[in-house]
Parts: C-alpha cells; sequence; structure tokens
C-alpha cells in the first residue's frame, strides 16, 4: 500500500529542485574552479569538456552512501566533496551538475530507480519511488545520459544508455515522468580473444593464449582486486574469471594490465583445458561460438493470467568473441557445419558473427549485445523459435573421419608438435607457480597418460597422493601402478584409500580385485561378503562386483548364480543381461544363451557398446568371425579409443588371417591400455 500527498510527478520534480540548485557552488579561484579551467582548455567542444567532467567524478570520487542527518534526500556540497573525495549518488550528480553549469552546458538532475525503473509509472507520485539520481546533459539537441557512480566511461561511451526505464527530470517548474528507450553499448564489457593450438590431434588438451579486454564495473573490480590483493590471489582471480568464460583448467602466467586513458583493464592469461571435440554420430566435432549458447530464453507463461506479461531483456551489455584455432595436418578435411555468418536481433539481443576456415586455421568474430527493455507478450513465441533456431545453426567444425587421435600420434610427432610442446609448458609452470597445488599435478597426469608416458604420469598421481591424500588420489595412482604392472603397488593404494573410508564401494573392489590378480581370490571374495553382510542398499551392488569377480577369475558358475538371483530382483535389466552374457562368453560356457542375454541387452540400452562387444566375444567362442567383427566395428565406429575392442577385434582378424590389420589394433589397444594381454590371457586369449 502507497499513501501520498503529492499531487502529480511534476509536483515531486519541484520538491527536489531546489536540492541540485549549483549557482554559487563553485567558487572563483578555488580548487574546483581551477578543474573547470583545466577542462577548458583541454577540449574545445561542449561533448568533450563533458565528458572529461564525467571522467573526474567517476574516477577522482570514491562512491560511498550517506544516509545520515538527512542525507538520504539532501546532497553534499561539491566543495565538500571534492575535499574528502567520496559521496554517494546525489554528491557526485551535484557536483557533475556544479561542473557542467561552470561550462554552460545544458544539464540537469534526473531521478531514476534501480532494480524497479519500469514499475515506476505505476506508483503514486512519491519521492520514495526513487533510489538513484543521474545527470542528463543536452548537447547541439542530442541527449546524453551521466552517471557520476558509474566508472570507466571515456568519449566512446558517452551515448550509451543506462537501464531505469522511466525517470523524473528535476525542475523548478515541474516535469513528467521520461522514458529512456535503450540500446546498445557502444564498447562490450568484455572483449574476449583467444589462440588455440589444436594441430596434432583432436583428442588431446587444447593449450591458449588468451587476452580480455574488460570496460565499465567489470575493470573496476578488476583495479580493486590488483590494488588489494597479493600476488597469489590476483592469479587465482584471474584463473577464476577465465574459467567462467573458457571452462575449467589450468591457468599461468596471469597479468592485469590497466589502462587510464581508455578506463579498460586488459589481462593476460595462458591455459589449457579439456579438449572440447566431442564424438556425434561417429565423427569429431567441436563448437567454435559462445555467444548464442550463452542466450537464455525460456520464459515460462504457462498460466492464462501469465500470458500478457512481456519479459524483461538484460541491460544494456555486450560480449565479443573471437577466436583464432589452428587445426591439424593443415585444415584438410575439416569443415563447417551450420551458418558460420549472421546479423539478427533475436529475443532483444543484437548478434553479428563471421566465421572463417582458411590455410588450416579457424578464426571466428562474434559480438553479442543485450538492449535493454522487453519483449511483447506477442512476440514470446517467435522469439522462442529465433532463439532455437539461431542455437541449432551454431557453427560447429567436422573432424574428417579419419582424423589423427592421440592413439596415432608417432614419439617423433610428439617431440616436435607445437600443441604438446604448449601443454607441457603450461602444466610446467602451472606446477612451478604454485608447487603444493594438487590439481596441476593431476591434470598433468591425466594429459600424460593420455599420451602414453606413464612412468611419468605415475610420478605426478604420487606427489598429488603427497599433497592431497584421499580416496580418489590413491585410487588413480592404484590404476596408474596397475597400467605398469605394479600389481603389488596397486594393492597397497586400494587399501590406503579404504582406510581412509571404509564405506567406498570403489576402494572396496579394487583391493578385492587386487588380491585376486595376486592369486588371493579367496581374500577378495571374503572382503566383499564381508560388506554384503551388512545388507542395506548397497548389498545388490557389491553382490554385483563378486559376481564380475568371480567370472573374471575363473568361478564362473558361481558368478552366473549371482547373476541370476540378481536378474530375478531386477528382470530386464540390460546391464545385467550383458554382464552375464559377458561371463559366459569370456569362459566360453552357455553360448547360446549368452547370445540371447546380449542381444536382449542391446534391445533394451542406450548405448549399445558395451553390450555388442559382449556378443562379439560370444561370436568369436562361436567361430563366427564375420558376425564379431561386425559387432566390433560398430563399437569402433562409436567409440574407437575401446582398448578391450581394439584388443577382441585384433584377435578376430587374426582368425580371419587378415594379420596386418590385426597388428594395427592390437598396437593401439596395447597403447591405450599397457594391462590389456595380462587380462584377456585370462580368459585363455593371446595374441602374439
Amino acid at each position: 500500500m502507497e499513501l501520498t500527498n503529492f499531487a502529480d510527478w511534476a509536483d515531486v520534480s519541484k520538491v527536489m529542485a531546489p536540492l541540485y540548485a549549483t549557482q554559487g557552488m563553485i567558487d572563483p579561484g578555488s580548487a574546483l574552479a581551477l578543474e573547470v579551467a583545466a577542462i577548458e582548455k583541454a577540449s574545445n567542444t561542449p561533448l568533450g569538456r563533458a565528458q572529461l567532467a564525467l571522467e573526474l567524478v567517476q574516477d577522482k570520487i570514491r562512491y560511498l552512501a550517506v544516509g545520515m542527518d538527512g542525507g538520504n534526500y539532501l546532497p553534499q556540497k561539491p566543495a565538500k566533496t571534492w575535499e574528502v573525495r567520496y559521496g554517494d549518488c546525489k554528491a557526485k550528480s551535484l557536483l557533475l551538475l556544479a561542473l557542467l553549469h561552470a561550462m554552460k552546458i545544458d544539464a540537469e538532475p534526473v531521478l531514476a530507480n534501480v532494480g524497479m525503473g519500469d514499475f515506476v509509472v505505476d506508483r503514486l507520485p512519491s519521492a520514495a519511488a526513487f533510489n538513484h539520481i543521474l545527470v542528463r546533459t543536452t548537447i547541439d539537441g542530442e541527449t546524453f545520459w551521466m552517471d557520476g557512480t558509474g566508472s570507466g566511461s571515456r568519449m566512446a561511451d558517452i551515448r550509451d544508455t543506462p537501464p531505469f526505464y522511466h525517470v523524473l527530470p528535476v525542475r523548478a517548474d515541474g516535469a513528467a515522468l521520461v522514458r529512456i528507450e535503450t540500446h546498445a553499448n557502444a564498447r562490450p564489457m568484455l572483449d574476449l580473444s583467444v589462440d588455440a593450438d589444436e594441430s596434432t590431434s583432436v583428442d588431446l588438451p587444447s593449450p591458449f593464449q588468451a587476452t580480455a579486454i574488460l570496460h565499465g564495473p567489470a575493470a573496476a573490480q578488476i583495479i580493486l582486486a590488483k590494488n588489494q590483493l597479493g600476488e597469489k590471489e590476483q592469479r587465482e582471480a584471474v584463473q577464476s574469471l577465465f574459467q567462467t568464460w573458457l571452462g575449467q583448467g589450468q591457468y599461468a602466467d596471469a597479468a592485469i594490465i590497466p589502462d587510464s586513458k581508455t578506463g579498460d583493464v586488459t589481462i593476460r592469461v595462458r591455459g589449457v583445458t579439456t579438449t572440447p571435440w566431442v564424438t556425434e554420430d561417429r565423427r569429431r566435432k567441436r563448437f567454435v561460438t559462445r555467444a548464442v549458447n550463452a542466450v537464455s530464453f525460456a520464459p515460462d507463461r504457462s498460466k492464462p493470467n501469465w500470458s500478457a506479461i512481456p519479459v524483461a531483456v538484460r541491460p544494456p551489455s555486450g560480449m565479443r568473441d573471437r577466436l583464432r584455432l589452428k587445426l591439424p595436418v593443415n585444415g584438410q578435411g575439416f569443415s563447417i557445419d551450420g551458418t558460420p555468418d549472421m546479423k539478427e536481433r533475436i529475443a532483444g539481443f543484437d548478434i553479428a558473427r563471421t566465421t572463417k576456415l582458411e590455410g588450416g586455421i579457424v578464426t571466428l568474430d562474434e559480438r553479442i549485445d543485450s538492449l535493454g527493455g522487453e519483449v511483447p507478450a506477442a512476440r514470446i513465441p517467435a522469439e522462442r523459435d529465433a532463439v532455437a533456431t539461431a542455437q541449432a545453426r551454431a557453427p560447429r567444425l567436422v573432424a574428417p573421419a579419419d582424423t589423427r587421435r592421440r592413439w596415432d600420434i608417432a614419439v617423433a610427432d610428439m617431440r616436435s608438435s607445437s600443441q604438446i610442446g604448449a601443454i607441457r609448458a603450461i602444466f610446467d609452470k602451472v606446477i612451478t607457480d604454485d608447487p603444493d597445488e594438487v590439481s596441476g599435478y593431476v591434470s598433468r597426469a591425466a594429459f600424460l597418460e593420455g599420451v602414453g608416458d606413464r612412468r611419468a604420469a605415475f610420478a605426478d598421481r604420487t606427489r598429488a597422493v603427497e599433497i592431497a591424500p584421499s580416496v580418489e588420489t590413491y585410487m588413480a595412482r592404484s590404476n596408474a601402478a596397475y597400467q605398469l604392472g605394479d600389481i603389488k603397488a596397486a594393492l597397497a593404494d586400494g587399501e590406503s584409500a579404504r582406510a581412509l573410508d571404509p564405506s567406498s564401494a570403489w576402494a572396496t573392489g579394487r583391493v578385492a580385485f587386487m588380491k585376486a590378480e595376486q592369486g588371493n581370490l579367496a581374500e577378495g571374495v571374503s572382503l566383499l561378503d564381508e560388506r554384503i553382510a551388512l545388507g542395506g542398499e548397497m548389498r545388490p551392488a557389491y553382490l554385483n562386483s563378486k559376481a564380475e569377480l568371480l567370472a573374471e577369475y575363473g568361478k564362473v558358475e558361481d558368478a552366473l548364480a549371482i547373476f541370476d538371483e540378481l536378474i530375478i530382483q531386477k528382470p530386464g535389466s540390460p546391464s545385467l543381461m550383458n554382464q552375464r552374457c559377458w561371463a559366459k562368453g569370456t569362459r566360453s560356457v552357455m553360448l547360446d544363451s549368452a547370445v540371447k542375454d546380449c542381444t536382449t541387452a542391446i534391445e533394451l540400452s542406450n548405448d549399445t557398446s558395451a553390450a555388442l562387444d559382449s556378443r562379439a566375444m560370444v561370436w568369436y567362442r562361436l567361430e563366427r568371425y564375420d558376425q564379431a567383427l561386425a559387432d566390433l566395428d560398430a563399437v569402433l565406429a562409436a567409440n574407437p579409443g575401446q582398448s578391450d575392442s581394439r584388443f577382441l577385434r585384433a584377435v578376430v582378424l587374426k582368425a580371419l588371417h587378415r594379420d596386418a590389420d590385426a597388428a594395427v589394433d592390437s598396437a593401439i589397444a596395447r597403447r591405450l591400455d599397457p594391462s590389456v594381454d595380462r587380462r584377456y590371457a585370462r580368459f585363455g586369449i593371446k595374441l602374439l
């Protein structure tokens, strides 16, 4: 409920006008008078002088709210503001007005509401309708909105519009509400440039150099961080920003470079992120644009009384995104899917983009600007469709079907690879900068494992355990030790993980399997039986692990009995059907029913790779090699990095007397998983 004794908005305007009278506010010869003279000397045009006055108020007067002793309405005098060098919106606006009027520039104060400016027009006339004040300047018939509480405004921004919707000019003879028609800002709040090197493989991490130019309030926050934080904290702040824009990764050489002339801040960094390439429709693909996908337009108008409500658009703000991406093999066979170029207005955003692929380099230049204002209710369906269409048509890179994968990279190529060299250098710098931070070692270890340098990866896993002993770090090192053939060390790390968290099914399963690998199957089974005896919701999971363990190490009859029990409890489970099929296939028992189990799992699964691989094992046991090969081809077409499927296909190809093809697959399988021979030998399958 609102009550007022103001007759109208003009009455509010009149009451406030005396508070912002500037006559006599700047005494001749005073410090402020000297500032006026300096501005007039620096610029010959009213617009240039107005901009310099705004810069002075924004950059040299800190913001501090004053609400005591009538300060909620009474502005601090300009001389006092200049003396103490702080003030709130009232003080800053009055100072700016005094400077402009001293230079004979037409300007007036304007009341506004930050956050609820679109509601002002529906309220009763009252000073309480406003919580902010700024200055409107008119020069050569053109209107300029100047907010002294802003930051970093320069001549390039002079025509930007604030997001206050309805405002009230403060005049001695009164005024009505005025609506501010917003438009895109002249400069983007963020101008991001990324130079990435993905020239060796679409599987490897993506190393890059990135530069971001921040403008306005964001720049002011970074300058504050630079002035108040230590070197490490500054580095972490920069890394946090780039992680927001580019995703999780490792970042090095962070730098903050303010520019007093432009009011901007440049931040630079080198970084490496997980590969952005994904497999879709059996091809490696990569998005190159971020702006369109960041647009969210899904207003809920599901209720009849909501149907006429318009959608508020984000206040004017812009982002420019530029990418320069180096592709493998000079871009041969790569293509752009989608719409490379666009220039459209969608859901209150202006979007402009160009994308090119030339000479093995992809270049993207994209800008998106929110415009403020509203999307009318009648336009909501059309704008929804426009957003969905634009996102569906966003450009993506498509790699050729035979693009080089990480397992195809020869040792000599690794030494000469600019991509691998950059990745190593960034990881090394991250670890040097913060040697007691575990994430650098974990990330580098994952990369080294991916390129086959497993001993170096094990060293990083060891350092990670030393810094942060946890279930995760112990289990990662356990797996690394197993890949190197050190079963004793793999078991020890599994036991250390379990000591930290005895309830961890992950760690318990690892210990059980490693005991069996050492020839102590009974001890491994006993360990799982202890957890099974406890009952509870984890009992089926431990039963499953027990069945897998028994099947893996030769007790297939006992394993199948458990799988049968679990399937009775959960009929139609594709994962259980697949596991039972695999147990039968690896131990070459009940092969006819095994085919049925696998086929049922394939029919019920969304992802059929595991069941197809299991059925291929059964076909192999039945000496139906062509059918086995067909299933394995299907698995590897979708997931070419499956080491087990690679190895089994090599076995099948060998049986078909295709020795050369078998040698290729076996080499890839062993590179992906050095333990693959050991595992298949348990099933009586060896590949010489």
